[in-house]
């Protein structure tokens, strides 16, 4: 195993050099992909569920708590076998994570209108469904740098 799509490992690696890399750079967002473990402003999709569940916590949203609990849950099984690396703190860095998946869904990267989206493509029908993973304006991260 000696590629990105085979190594757990090599993704955590990967995904940590292109973050070290990207914050050494003056006012850059850097987006790579195809590393199978999405990446949005410098966390990566359970680093950021976690973040959620912890203020849904904090003002004591029970229903948020579960739904939040039962999706990072299902989070691990994806990624499953792959490290959860620490918080990289500067929001320099997106990955899409995996263009398409065995079951037809893909996820991407999309840049509209002032924003910056983590989005997910359902396999349904022809057609498919769009969901929005993960959002910010592209001021807020722009400030960040």
């Amino acid at each position: 195993m000696d590629t990105i799509a085979d190594s757990f490992e090599l993704v955590d690696k990967h995904n940590i050099l292109m973050y070290e890399w990207s914050v050494r750079q003056q006012d850059l967002l850097f987006i790579s992909g195809h590393t199978h473990k999405p990446v949005f402003a410098s966390l990566d999709h359970i680093d950021r569920l976690a973040t959620q569940l912890e203020k849904a916590k904090t003002e004591n949203n029970t229903a948020l708590i579960l739904a939040l609990e039962e999706e990072i849950e299902r989070r691990r099984l994806e990624y499953q076998g792959k490290k959860i690396v620490k918080t990289m703190a500067k929001p320099s860095y997106f990955n899409t994570g995996c263009c398409c998946f065995s079951d037809g869904d893909m996820t991407g990267i999309e840049i509209e209108n002032g924003f910056i989206r983590l989005v997910k493509w359902k396999a349904n029908g022809k057609a498919g469904t769009r969901a929005v993973l993960e959002e910010s304006p592209l001021f807020y991260l722009f400030n960040q740098l």
